[in-house]
């Protein structure tokens, strides 16, 4: 009898950002449990509200990124953040 070990890897998306934000990730291919590790730079005057983990289809489930890292699932997704602009009086 032959059995047939597969290993998915599923991809990560950082789709590129306004206003100078950049989101960087440890590797853009995972398996499911894998740490990935999270950096996010912002300019000056940005301050960035969260960090998020979401399935890479409509309506797809969406999570918090901790501690600038995240366990891989079992499907592809998008990685975001949420920033504003602050302002100074």
């Amino acid at each position: 009898m032959q059995g047939v070990l597969r290993i998915w890897m599923h991809r990560m998306t950082a789709p590129p950002l306004l206003d100078g934000v950049v989101i960087t990730l440890s590797q853009s291919e995972a398996e499911a449990g894998e740490t990935v590790g999270v950096t996010v730079t912002a300019p000056e005057g940005i301050a960035v509200e969260r960090i998020y983990v979401k399935q890479n289809i409509q309506g797809g489930v969406e999570f918090e990124v901790e501690n600038s890292s995240f366990k891989m699932p079992s499907y592809d997704v998008i990685v975001g953040v949420e920033y504003k602009k602050l302002t100074y009086t």
